[in-house]
């Protein structure tokens, strides 16, 4: 039986990281668990979103054997009873049906001898795709700008994952399915929020536009690129499973200034303000109007968290001179043609539903 060590960062270290400034140079070619890992869609997927978590200054995700069996079974049993058809769910299982592992993701890693300890230091990331049809690297380009996906690629304190496709056979239609543990209360970088665009970035999206009718964003049609600040904060001592925004995030202050001076912003606080949003540790600065390509931008915002957190964050970016991935391609869909849907799951610490 595999006991979960526990982790703590080695904040010392947090400063002598390399500084990046765009993502291809952030990029690590060695993902950590990856040696014991068959699934090479597994390590492709961890692999990019690493280069996104080093851009941002935070430490490589890992794949883990047993996570990845885990997520491989469950993905089985999601092609053999095809839930986006049946209107079932993703994440869960139904005991006594064909390819059953487990009801949800504690009881299929209990069934592999993957032993958490004291459920309520862990939380949980599940997500589930369809109609992506992505190398696993441009999938990550692709829901990156996403701010409530990004949340899951950012995670303080990752610690184990997996993650495995298949095709269903009758429709030729590509399934992915990922599962992320994390430690929580989180550690990593609890003295300094992690904003996304970094500052100085370069090669940052222009504009964005959200095609999930669930988001709070999808009404706004075509804004700024999203600017997201996540929170860690390892203080916590009381911690209620239920809290809509557990590190007690908070903000004063929030601008974004750009060539032709301030912008206005939409800020969307933990849990969210729609049922899509799922936020958790983060919060989200949307600018209401596409940003200037090749223009240069100061984001600056007065925030606290947690019992006496308090900072102003900046981040100073500059904007591509051309679209970016996520755009291109949705631009280039065939009329009719169906946009990839994702599906996300928060299972937060000691949530057993």
């Amino acid at each position: 039986m595999r006991t979960l060590p526990i982790v703590f960062p080695a904040l010392l270290l947090l400063g002598c990281k390399p500084q990046f400034t765009e993502l291809g140079e952030a990029c690590h070619e060695k993902v950590p668990g990856a040696a014991r890992i068959e699934a090479q869609e597994a390590v492709g997927l961890i692999e990019r979103a690493n280069c996104y978590r080093r851009l941002a200054g935070l430490y490589r995700g890992p794949l883990d054997r047993t996570v990845q069996e885990a997520v491989e079974n469950h993905l089985a049993y999601v092609v053999e009873h095809r839930p986006w058809e049946t209107g079932t769910s993703f994440f869960q299982e139904e005991p006594g049906r064909i390819g059953y592992t487990g009801v949800d993701i504690f009881q299929r890693m209990d069934s592999l001898g993957f032993e958490f300890g004291d459920i309520t230091g862990w939380g949980v990331w599940e997500f589930a795709w369809l109609d992506v049809d992505l190398p696993p690297d441009d999938v990550v380009d692709y829901y990156m700008p996403d701010p409530f996906w990004r949340q899951v690629f950012l995670q303080p304190d990752w610690h184990d994952s997996g993650y495995a496709e298949a095709v269903d056979e009758e429709t030729g239609t590509l399934i992915s399915y990922g599962t992320l543990f994390y430690r929580f209360p989180t550690s990593e970088r609890e003295n300094s929020p992690i904003v996304y665009p970094r500052d100085g970035q370069v090669d940052v999206p222009f504009s964005y536009r959200s095609i999930d009718p669930f988001d709070s964003l999808y009404e706004m049609g075509e804004v700024g690129f999203p600017i997201t600040v996540t929170f860690s904060d390892s203080t916590v001592t009381r911690f209620d499973p239920m809290a809509e925004n557990p590190y007690d995030i908070q903000v004063k202050t929030a601008s974004l200034r750009g060539p032709d001076g301030e912008l206005d912003m939409r800020v969307v606080m933990p849990p969210g303000d729609s049922a899509g949003d799922l936020l958790r540790y983060s919060l989200v600065a949307v600018p209401l109007a596409p940003l200037a390509p090749d223009a240069r931008y100061v984001f600056e915002a007065e925030v606290s968290w947690g019992m006496e957190r308090r900072k102003t964050v900046r981040s100073e970016f500059r904007t591509a001179r051309t679209p970016d991935f996520r755009t291109t391609y949705l631009d280039g869909l065939e009329a009719g043609a169906r946009v990839p849907q994702g599906h996300l799951r928060r299972l937060t610490p000691g949530f057993r539903r």
